[in-house]
């Protein structure tokens, strides 16, 4: 896209620039039809000796000569500075694309992995919770074991005190009967 460009006064100048090219060439190559420099070589009402003529008139078409040349020179650095924006301008647009699609790129790439470490850390949680439950139940079921092992114990702990108790009150007994036994000591 082109910088707006300012109009100067000049442009309008330049516009009428070839149709007073053409006048000034027209009166340098006819100096008598020059309606500034009248046939007896006065301008308007002043006498002009022929040899003073002739030097402005050489001194005109230097002047002349010297500004067309300066004006082929603006406009040859006008058209080279313009040629300068544009390929600056063309250049800077290139970048800029250039680094639009290499955003768009990464962002792209970036998208996807987190799309794809987002659904990992998904499965990997899923694991996780699997797991806790696997826990959670072999835990209850750990739990539920010991304690039914606490009970069987328990139990079997009871029954060896019953068991002690009586082998214990049988071994009194028997050495009570021992004792009051008429062949005992």
């Amino acid at each position: 896209m082109e910088p707006k460009r300012k109009k100067h006064h000049n442009e309008d100048c330049n516009a009428s620039e070839p149709a007073q090219q053409h006048m000034a060439s027209y009166f340098s190559q006819n100096p008598a039809s020059n309606p500034a420099i009248l046939s007896s070589g006065s301008i308007g009402s002043i006498l002009i000796p022929e040899e003073v003529r002739i030097e402005l008139q050489d001194m005109f078409q230097k002047f002349q000569e010297d500004i067309r040349k300066k004006l082929l020179t603006k406009r040859s650095l006008k058209m080279k500075v313009n040629a300068s924006f544009k390929s600056i301008w063309k250049k800077w647009d290139h970048v800029l694309k250039e680094q639009h699609e290499l955003r768009m790129n990464l962002y792209g790439k970036d998208i996807q992995e987190m799309i794809s470490l987002f659904l990992l850390s998904n499965m990997q949680l899923d694991k996780l919770k699997e797991e806790a439950e696997n826990l959670a139940t072999l835990h209850q079921k750990q739990k539920e074991a010991f304690q039914q092992s606490l009970s069987i114990h328990s139990q079997k702990i009871e029954v060896l005190e019953n068991l002690y108790d009586l082998n214990f009150k049988e071994c009194k007994e028997t050495q009570e009967c021992n004792k009051n036994s008429p062949g005992g000591q």
